[in-house]
């Protein structure tokens, strides 16, 4: 009898011990279950964060792409405006160089027409360059313009009714009669009168800059042109198109300076005195001389 209930006991502790062991690995399958859920709670979470990021983004590359476009039609209308600009900048030359072609010009007229250009050159794709004042410069004929008409009135009435050309050969038979003549003697500039006896034969417009060295009207022969648009006294200058000789260095518009004659184009003079920044050109008092053979460099030894 204590026998069986010894087998009794036995097998009871073997019992509870299978379903404490059955227990513990029910719970161990829950727990790794619950642990699996709640990895797969966290990936679906992240996986729903990345899908907003990619919506996110999406919403940020549309918004660029709107932005793109807008900008896009902005430069558009922009350029669209600068077009029209150009054209508009581009007829008012045409009608002031081409369509009036046949007017006299007086040197204070053409430094207008060479700030023009610059303009035109700073701001419009179609360049028209430095020389553009100088290119109409060479006309050779044109209609009377009543300033230059009256600044040549003095020495047309010496000189057969014409303007003459002047050269270093002829230019004291040219100004003879008129430093006679007390109209033209009460015009002459200070420094013509204070240099008449180093050969001084009048003041000439030199024009704007052009390029690094030299202006629209003449070329520097030996010089440089300085940094506030000065020439050193004594250079050698070629004319790049018929310039006036005048008896001073005032207003062309006005028919108060009077003509001399004109220096033709590819003649030389020798600067005296200059006077830069003079109504937005430089200004000198030459003395007219003979040109090189061969134009000479500047540099050149």
């Amino acid at each position: 009898m204590d026998k069986l209930k010894s087998i009794v006991e036995a097998c009871d502790i073997i019992l509870k011990i299978g379903l404490a062991v059955a227990a513990f690995l029910f719970v161990d399958k829950a727990q790794q279950g619950f642990e699996l859920q709640k990895q797969q709670v966290e990936l679906q979470r992240g996986q729903a964060e990345n899908l907003k990021l990619q919506a996110e983004h999406s919403k940020i590359q549309a918004d660029q792409s709107k932005i793109q476009a807008e900008a896009t039609k902005t430069l558009a209308d922009v350029q669209s405006t600068t077009r029209k600009d150009d054209a508009a900048l581009v007829q008012v030359i045409v009608e002031l160089l081409f369509k009036q072609n046949l007017q006299c010009r007086t040197e204070d007229q053409m430094v207008l027409i060479s700030f023009l250009g610059e303009m035109n050159d700073s701001y419009n794709k179609v360049k028209l360059g430095e020389r553009v004042a100088g290119a109409f410069g060479k006309r050779r004929e044109c209609l009377a313009s009543q300033a230059a008409d009256e600044d040549a009135k003095l020495v047309k009435t010496s000189s057969n009714g014409r303007i003459p050309l002047v050269t270093r050969e002829n230019i004291q038979k040219v100004l003879e009669p008129l430093l006679h003549d007390a109209e033209f003697k009460s015009a002459m500039g200070a420094a013509f009168i204070k240099h008449r006896h180093n050969g001084a034969a009048g003041y000439v417009a030199l024009g704007r800059p052009a390029g690094e060295e030299d202006f629209v009207n003449f070329d520097l022969l030996t010089t440089k042109r300085k940094h506030n648009n000065d020439v050193p006294d004594g250079s050698l200058m070629m004319a790049n198109v018929p310039v006036y000789l005048r008896a001073n260095r005032g207003s062309t518009d006005e028919g108060r300076n009077p003509i001399i004659g004109q220096i033709a184009e590819h003649k030389c003079a020798e600067a005296i005195d200059t006077f830069p920044n003079t109504r937005g050109q430089t200004w000198a008092l030459v003395k007219l001389a003979d040109c090189p053979e061969v134009k000479k460099k500047k540099g050149d030894g």
